[in-house]
């Protein structure tokens, strides 16, 4: 069974148990290479369960169970509810409470820095955007993104930080 499943403007592509990612692109242009965060899709196999139809998709692993209206993303038509101790549920773009990531730089600080979002919270989930990443050609050469897309990971660990951190790695490379 294949794990990337794709329509009109969406893809969505199932990695582990625990990541997704999540593309829209009203152009359908969707970027398979190698970007500032993430260097390596290729996952192991694993058991999943889908639900695909004319207006509808769903997605069931151990740790997740996606629900998309066949659209453009939005809180209404895409939504994931985890399956860990905390049974949270992720809406598209709604915010929720992140424990942050690193800085991206240190120069001029003086004090406290705003940190980025990272890929773990106390919700069970969290998602890394990659949609305004830089990619690299095949010298490793970064340019924009030829078009504008939705780019985004998905991450229901629960709070088994060190898969997620695992999984991050996997991602993006060491």
């Amino acid at each position: 069974m294949s794990r990337i499943f794709s329509g009109k403007h969406y893809r969505i592509t199932e990695l582990t148990e625990q990541l997704l990612r999540l593309e829209y692109s009203e152009s359908d242009y969707f970027e398979d290479g190698k970007t500032q965060i993430v260097r390596n899709r290729e996952f192991p196999e694993v058991d999943f369960e889908v639900i695909d139809e004319k207006d509808r998709l769903e997605i069931v692993t151990s740790a997740f169970h996606l629900y998309y209206k066949k659209g453009p993303f939005s809180p209404q038509n895409l939504f994931i509810d985890t399956k860990n101790a905390f049974g949270d549920r992720w809406y598209y773009g709604e915010a929720y409470e992140n424990l942050k990531g690193t800085a991206s730089t240190l120069d001029g600080a003086d004090g406290a820095i705003p940190l980025g979002d990272g890929v773990v919270s106390k919700n069970g989930f969290a998602v890394l955007d990659d949609s305004e990443s830089f990619i690299f050609d095949e010298n490793d050469e970064p340019f924009a993104r030829p078009d504008k897309e939705i780019d985004l990971y998905f991450l229901g660990e629960g709070r088994d930080y060190l898969s997620a951190l695992r999984d991050f790695y996997h991602l993006s490379g060491p």
